[in-house]
């Protein structure tokens, strides 16, 4: 095991003002390659953290507290939960650190960040690894996400309740083992002061959900970023997953036929990236040349 520093970020994205909190397996003066590992909607840094201890022996680490969620600031613009916030705000973390080149590894929503981020002209991403995620959002993600904003204020009265009530949800992700199902668990949730225990983050993620329904409705697309990638890729997949689908996988590889898959069996949406096997794909694929 390798224990992580905790450390904050002070950033200033449009009117927004606040302090992001990451993650770091890293030594003075290593020259091991920076990957930056990136969570899911709902989830935060304490997420990856079993996979980071499993690769910091050949990478120097960041794993972020995406605003809103763990020990980040939450933003007082709910609607400014978005792409178009957190595309440079990771910008601007990047530069701040001068951490030059990097390898991005991101599940759902930290994936298409990434993919967002390794689009740009003179982009610091030099490996994108996408956790079940390509540059469309499908219409049954979107509401999803809905479904998940109706109940983001639900209270547990104990952590073996919450794990009984949110079974199926770890049965997606693939996650069987007890010790794994409370650890992701664990790193869910955030006890308050009269012991009871939430979703770790501001329900304020959901918001867009509540006030603009026309994105619950249809797809959302992403492909002109997609067609404008130019580094390697390798691309999770959960085989029961309906965000990331054979027929989007299709499509990707039409105009980058290169990208890798790899299938992650008897999971859905998103592989979990808790266990040797993942993190060993991982390693594998980032330090092939």
């Amino acid at each position: 095991m390798h224990p992580p520093t905790i450390e904050f970020f002070n950033y200033t994205i449009g009117t927004e003002h606040g302090r992001m909190a990451y993650r770091q397996w890293s030594q003075a003066g290593s020259a091991k390659p920076w990957l930056i590992c990136a969570h899911g909607l709902n989830q935060n840094s304490r997420h990856l953290e079993a996979l980071a201890n499993r690769l910091a022996d050949d990478f120097n680490i960041l794993v972020p507290d995406f605003p809103g969620r763990g020990l980040s600031d939450y933003l007082t613009d709910k609607l400014s939960y978005s792409y178009l916030f957190y595309v440079p705000l990771c910008q601007s973390l990047i530069e701040q650190l001068k951490l030059g080149e990097i390898y991005w590894l991101g599940t759902s929503m930290g994936g298409l960040t990434g993919l967002l981020l390794a689009s740009l002209p003179n982009t610091p991403v030099k490996k994108l690894v996408l956790n079940d995620i390509g540059p469309i959002i499908p219409k049954a993600t979107m509401q999803a996400a809905a479904f998940a904003g109706t109940v983001a204020d639900v209270r547990f009265a104990s952590i073996a309740e919450a794990q009984e009530k949110l079974a199926p949800m770890l049965a997606v992700s693939g996650i069987t083992d007890p010790a794994m199902k409370e650890a992701y668990i664990r790193a869910s949730l955030r006890q308050e002061p009269n012991g009871s225990w939430r979703p770790d983050n501001d329900q304020g993620i959901y918001h867009y959900t509540k006030v603009m329904p026309e994105f619950n409705s249809a797809d959302l697309p992403f492909w002109q970023y997609w067609h404008s990638l130019r580094c390697p890729v390798l691309l999770l997949h959960g085989v029961h997953s309906n965000t990331l689908t054979p027929e989007i996988i299709a499509e990707m590889k039409k105009c980058r036929p290169d990208i890798e898959v790899v299938d992650i069996p008897d999971t859905g949406h998103a592989p979990h990236l808790m266990n040797d096997e993942q993190a060993e794909l991982v390693r594998h694929w980032l330090l092939r040349a």
